[in-house]
């Protein structure tokens, strides 16, 4: 990931999972139920950013066992092995051990706004480097987009709630992994049509009971909003 924060991983799903994967998504939606997206349950936080900061959002909590308690999810269940293979590939490169936790299929309805801009894990708890908490979104439809700010991670890190980075949106190809520190400042796109994307957190097994807690952010004002397109580098 270097220095900004993030990396775009290929994941070796063959393309002709695709159709299996689309046919899948609307009918686990309806088997499973979606339940509220919210960064956390502190009250101070719900009061300050109010419950709809995620108008338009849901999410499904997917695991193995209960895709093949609705018959089996072939497509999606390779998109959760993949992200186990992520999982094996950070702790090789960082040299810890990363367990996936809270697979989740995001659902962003028809003219959902984009997300508060925010990070997964907020200091004291992600002082490490590597950091003890990674983010993880699978593209499993064509098109998906996460904005993040690059190297915001170092102002977070330092302190600070608001300002730094620079604004722009990851293209995350179709079966790639985008993988960004959990203190990387990031939101969920804006969609202007029915989406889906699959999210995880990856966790360092350190042996602390230390609570992750996440954080709302506030871009400087000159640059929010304004995240600019970029390619990156897929590593396979």
């Amino acid at each position: 990931m270097g220095g900004d924060g993030f990396g775009v991983f290929n994941l070796g799903t063959p393309a002709a999972t695709l159709p299996a994967v689309a046919a899948e998504l609307p009918s686990i939606v309806d088997s499973l139920g979606r339940v509220t997206i919210f960064n956390s349950t502190s009250v101070e936080t719900i009061n300050l950013a109010g419950r709809d900061e995620d108008h338009g959002r849901s999410m499904v909590p997917i695991t193995l066992q209960l895709l093949a308690g609705c018959g089996g999810a072939p497509g999606l269940s390779k998109a959760l092995d993949a992200i186990d293979r992520v999982s094996r590939l950070l702790s090789v490169v960082f040299s810890v051990l990363y367990r996936p936790a809270k697979p989740v299929l995001l659902v962003s309805s028809p003219g959902a706004d984009a997300q508060m801009p925010h990070c997964d894990a907020y200091p004291p708890c992600t002082v490490s480097d590597p950091p003890r908490l990674l983010g993880a979104l699978v593209a499993v439809q064509v098109g998906t987009r996460l904005p993040l700010w690059r190297r915001s991670h170092t102002d977070v890190l330092a302190g600070a709630r608001c300002g730094g980075g620079e604004p722009f949106v990851v293209h995350v190809p179709l079966f790639a992994c985008v993988v960004f520190r959990g203190d990387l400042v990031h939101c969920g796109a804006a969609n202007p049509s029915l989406s889906f994307s699959l999210p995880c957190t990856c966790v360092a097994d350190c042996g602390s009971e230390e609570v992750v807690r996440p954080g709302w952010y506030v871009p400087a004002p000159e640059v929010a909003g304004s995240c600019r397109e970029r390619v990156v580098r897929v590593f396979s």
